[in-house]
């Protein structure tokens, strides 16, 4: 199990939006990797994560990953890719699933892998703008305003 680096776990803020860290678990005996929220993936996508860039068979990062997923500083995205590097180069997973969206079956340590690649520069960005104390806004929630009706919560 890991969880990952440069993002609260134990009390995110603001629980609306802040849906980004969470427990990865690996099993061996079926090479699949169990995640939450912090990577989606979905062969068939609804209306509303189709309003967030997803296309039929992709993989993303939660959109919480652009704030306040990870911790305002300029660490913390790198912090997340090497976490990131270091899980793939020690768990030989095959299978992804995310919880409330989907499960990605063979060939989901290569989309995990491009999907990093492909987003080192964003990672990178954040970074910058966190160095310069302009941390990224924080995204609105997707589930409503109602604290106790959020999709988590």
């Amino acid at each position: 199990m890991r969880i990952p680096a440069g993002s609260e776990f134990v009390d995110p803020k603001p629980e609306l939006s802040n849906h980004f860290s969470n427990v990865f678990v690996y099993h061996v005996e079926s090479k699949t990797v169990h995640n939450d929220d912090t990577i989606l993936f979905s062969d068939n996508p609804g209306w509303l994560l189709k309003m967030l860039g997803f296309k039929d068979g992709t993989m993303m990062f939660h959109p919480s990953l652009k704030g306040p997923g990870l911790y305002p500083t300029k660490d913390a995205p790198l912090q997340f890719k090497a976490w990131l590097e270091q899980l793939l180069q020690d768990w030989d997973f095959e299978n992804l699933c995310s919880a409330h969206n989907g499960c990605r079956v063979g060939g989901a340590r290569d989309m995990v892998a491009e999907l990093l690649h492909k987003a080192t520069p964003k990672l990178q960005k954040i970074s910058d703008s966190n160095a310069k104390g302009k941390p990224q806004p924080i995204s609105v929630g997707a589930w409503g305003k109602d604290q106790s009706n959020v999709e988590c919560g």
